[in-house]
């Protein structure tokens, strides 16, 4: 059973695994029209054709900017058992009332099992 928690710490080693990137086989089409009285931004989504395939490396800087987001208390951590299975790094932003999610990952192994939805 995947348990949800509140982050209290953030190990560098959880969110270099977990911040791996993403494969589409889409993308969306954006265009932008602007008149006097309107403007209109219209995305459509294409096919690729081929897999578009992302990877990131995480660098020292996420890690600090990670550790102080935890700080806040509004990250949450899914584990299964004691091993993180996915993260979400969020701040406030007291100005509009709103929180800032900075990252948000769940492992490969767990995908599409409505972790990221809970």
């Amino acid at each position: 059973m995947i348990d949800i928690r509140t982050l209290t710490e953030l190990r560098p080693e959880d969110l270099r695994r977990l911040n791996m990137g993403y494969s589409s086989r889409s993308k969306y089409i954006v265009e932008k029209t602007e008149a006097p009285q309107r403007t209109t931004i219209s995305l459509e989504l294409r096919d690729l054709g081929h897999p578009y395939i992302k990877r990131w490396v995480t660098e020292e800087e996420d890690i600090a900017r990670g550790q102080r987001l935890v700080s806040h208390g509004l990250s949450l951590g899914a584990y299964d058992g004691e091993e993180m299975v996915g993260i979400a790094l969020a701040e406030p932003r007291p100005w509009n009332r709103s929180l800032w999610v900075w990252e948000f990952h769940i492992a490969e192994t767990h995908q599409r099992m409505g972790i990221g939805r809970r």
